[in-house]
Parts: C-alpha cells; structure tokens; sequence
C-alpha cells in the first residue's frame, strides 16, 4: 500500500529519530567522504526531515526553524572544515539554501549567503549549474554583476518562451529593480499547475508532493528583500515566509558548539 504524502513525511521524521546517533557517530569516526558524501550530509537530511514534519505536521514553525539553523550550521562546518569538490554538489540542491534561510536566524543567513562554493561558481559560469542558489545568495549580499549575468543567460536560453524561463527571468529582474509587483506575477507563474509539475518532477520524497521547494526559497529571498510577499497555495508555508526569528538557536551537536565561524 503505498503512503499518502503527510505518511512519507512522518515515516522520514521517525527513521530520522532512528538514525540520527549513528549519524552523529559517523561524524566523529568516518575520517573522511563515505560513498563520496561528507557524513554531516546524513545529520542534514535528519534535521531536514524533522524541519519540514514540524512545520507541516506539527504547525510548529520555531521548531521548524531550530532544525533549519542547524542544517544552514552544518552546511557552514562542511564548507570550512572540508574542501573536496566532491562534498560541494549537495550544495547545488534548492533545499540547502532554502532550509538556512527559513532558519530566519539572521547572524547565520548573513554569514551563509557569503559562503564560497568554487565549483559551483564554476559549474554556473559553464553549464548553468547551481544557477538559483548561486543566484540568490548573489541577490541578498547585492552583487548585481552575477545577477544580471544570470538575467542574460536566461534571455538568450534556447527554452527562453518556455513558460518557467519567463517566470525566472522576470523574477530575477522584479529582485534586480526592487519591483514588487514583477516578483509577485512571476511567482504566481511558477505556481500554475503545468509549472508545478515540471518544477518538481525530479524530486522523489515527501517534498513533490507537499511544498513547491523553489517557490519557496524564492519567496523567501524576497521577503528578505523587504518585500510583503503572501501566497495563497497550499504547497507555500506561509507562516514560515514571514521573518520570525526565535529568541535562541541550539547548535545541538558537540562539533557544531565549539565551531565557531566569522567571515
């Protein structure tokens, strides 16, 4: 019998409870990549799991926002502790920079949006990989030069009357020229139903069919942009694109307290 969405996700979050002490211990003992992935990334999918149940399940967003601080920490401990290529193409991932923002801990955002991915720079320059991340954390420390290349690289894409092309150029544009009204319709592009579809084909949990992942990083951005961004759609949490910091973060994990980062 196969699971209904709200199932997936609560199967996850339970597995996660299972397999969070072996994560942590492979932490500690790995010595390295298992698999060409860095053992934190298991620690990741776990607080990304409980994240996500919270806030859809619960309706608990300052829980919510705890896991999603400690997914944007660990993203954080990788990039500075362990400089393989390898360990960077998670990164390419929406969900990463879109879990750190949720966090709404500004401290970590700020630091987080001036994280250096050399592949990823490299992958966005060549083949357009790592486009929106990239993208996004380019739009909130306000380094127009990337985002206007990007701008043009979608315009002169050869799929550039593809209905999804549209809504990201204009999107990036509406963020470009502070232009609310430009953002607000392309968002509402990219949650027609085709779009939906299409933007979440190559995901294969819980999040298909639950959230509409880039709409929500996106709307996140510009929120943090000081624009008043509410979307009326089931798969868009609204509650956690308002700014809602909690009074405190736990680092949760030994390694992550004693790991301090400034930039």
């Amino acid at each position: 019998m196969s699971l209904t969405p709200l199932e997936f996700i609560t199967y996850y979050f339970e597995d996660s409870n299972k397999k969070e002490s072996r994560s942590i211990y492979n932490v500690y003992n790995s010595g390295g990549l298992i698999n060409n992935i860095h053992p934190t990334a298991s620690l990741w999918e776990c607080n990304h799991h409980k994240g996500w149940y919270n806030a859809l399940v619960d309706n608990n967003g300052a829980k919510a926002r705890q896991h999603f601080y400690v997914c944007g920490r660990l993203d954080e401990f990788v990039n500075h502790t362990f400089k393989k290529t390898e360990s960077e193409k998670c990164f390419y991932h929406d969900f990463h920079l879109m879990n750190a923002l949720l966090s709404d801990c500004q401290p970590l955002v700020q630091r987080y949006i001036k994280l250096k991915y050399p592949r990823m720079i490299d992958g966005l320059k060549k083949r357009n990989e790592g486009l929106f991340p990239q993208t996004l954390m380019s739009v909130l420390r306000q380094d127009w030069e990337v985002v206007d290349f990007v701008i043009n690289r979608i315009t002169n894409h050869k799929l550039k009357d593809d209905e999804r092309y549209i809504a990201w150029r204009n999107y990036f544009t509406g963020l470009r020229h502070q232009q609310q009204p430009q953002v607000e319709e392309a968002l509402a592009a990219l949650l027609q139903p085709p779009v939906i579809t299409r933007l979440n084909q190559n995901f294969l949990g819980w999040e298909k069919d639950l959230i509409v992942p880039q709409v929500v990083v996106f709307a996140k951005v510009a929120k943090l942009r000081g624009m008043d961004i509410a979307l009326n759609h089931p798969m868009i949490p609204n509650e956690l694109i308002d700014i809602k910091p909690n009074d405190e973060y736990d680092d949760l994990y030994d390694f992550l307290k004693t790991f301090k980062l400034t930039l």
